[in-house]
């Protein structure tokens, strides 16, 4: 019974990330929801690992960076910055979240300046 749940889960994971490919190409964040919770699901199925934590970092760590790189070569001859260099927009793909989502930039930038500040203070005492 728990391998049909868990055969189930997945195919519905996987049918949510093809509707979800079809009707939001661009919203890349869903798509990386969709495979993070059909490989969490996959892996406590049952008390059985399927994957390791390894292998669940590598594949999620190339989807990032897939994403970074698809990003990098849209921007580049399609994007706001097509006038700059294809190294400037790879940059950009490396932090693509940050760019999409500026507010995202501004968190990761807020959490750069906390802890900068909180190691001053606390190197000081």
């Amino acid at each position: 019974m728990i391998k049909f749940l868990v055969g189930l889960a997945l195919v519905c994971a996987l049918a949510w990330l093809v509707f979800g490919a079809l009707i939001w190409v661009i919203n890349l964040p869903f798509l990386i929801g969709v495979i993070t919770i059909w490989l969490v699901v996959g892996m406590f199925a049952g008390g059985e690992t399927w994957m390791s934590a390894t292998q669940i970092k590598l594949i999620l760590v190339g989807i990032y960076a897939s994403i970074g790189l698809l990003f990098a070569v849209y921007q580049h001859f399609w994007g706001y910055y097509n006038d700059k260099s294809f190294a400037y927009n790879l940059g950009q793909g490396v932090v693509w979240p940050a760019v999409m989502f500026p507010v995202v930039g501004q968190v990761i930038g807020g959490v750069i300046m906390i802890a900068v500040i909180g190691y001053i203070v606390m190197k000081s005492k």
